[in-house]
């Protein structure tokens, strides 16, 4: 048996469900809900918008996420009373040159202390990817882990306001956290802050 932090069992596996806007043609009720619920509390277009299911290891949906460019996800912190800014990112490079890591810190006004995210070159690198994927992430390395590192010291800084919006790039991040977030709730801390109920965006618990 598998055993994770405070002695108790590891998590049940999670995947990712197909990305889908709201004009594709099997996208569920729960999903259209989540899409038009998102769309109403941000104020952004539904064309700029796409989600994904989050399945456990028996193909049941465990909740939704949002899927929204960079720039999106910039202009909501950008109206958080709190947000005061964000440093750009810092790189760790291999010898040849490559980014490594890179490291994004986010400005609080309250506390007035930055909080930051790393994102690794081998936990985020598309692998599996080809065509015009692959040839972003190969044309711009620095700005696309860069951006994933962004999103995620976005989300930490604000757990409340961000947790369950993603974006294209580092949205496998969405099963890291909720993995996460099961193997360190207390079996009566009820469910984690990516369930259907709690994925809007706004209101949401992240750890």
């Amino acid at each position: 048996m598998d055993v994770t932090a405070e002695g108790g069992t590891a998590p049940p596996h999670y995947q990712l469900g197909p990305l889908h806007r709201d004009t594709a043609p099997d996208l569920t009720e729960g999903e259209r809900a989540h899409l038009a619920r998102f769309c109403d509390t941000w104020q952004i277009p539904r064309e700029e918008v796409q989600c994904a299911s989050i399945q456990d290891g028996e193909g049941k949906t465990t909740g939704v996420v949002s899927v929204v460019p960079i720039g999106w996800l910039r202009r909501f912190a950008e109206r958080l009373p709190l947000y005061s800014g964000m440093a750009p990112p810092e790189f760790v490079r291999t010898p040849e040159g490559y980014p490594a890591a890179a490291t994004v810190r986010v400005l609080r006004a309250e506390p007035h202390r930055p909080v930051s995210r790393t994102a690794f070159w081998h936990e985020h690198a598309p692998s599996g990817l080809s065509g015009e994927d692959l040839e972003t992430w190969a044309a711009a390395p620095d700005r696309m882990l860069g951006e994933v590192a962004e999103a995620m010291a976005l989300r930490t800084a604000f757990p409340s306001e961000l947790a369950g919006i993603y974006t294209r790039w580092d949205l496998e991040q969405a099963v890291r956290d909720l993995e996460l977030a099961e193997a360190w709730a207390p079996p009566a801390d009820g469910p984690s802050g990516l369930g259907p109920d709690a994925t809007s965006g706004r209101g949401a618990r992240s750890r």
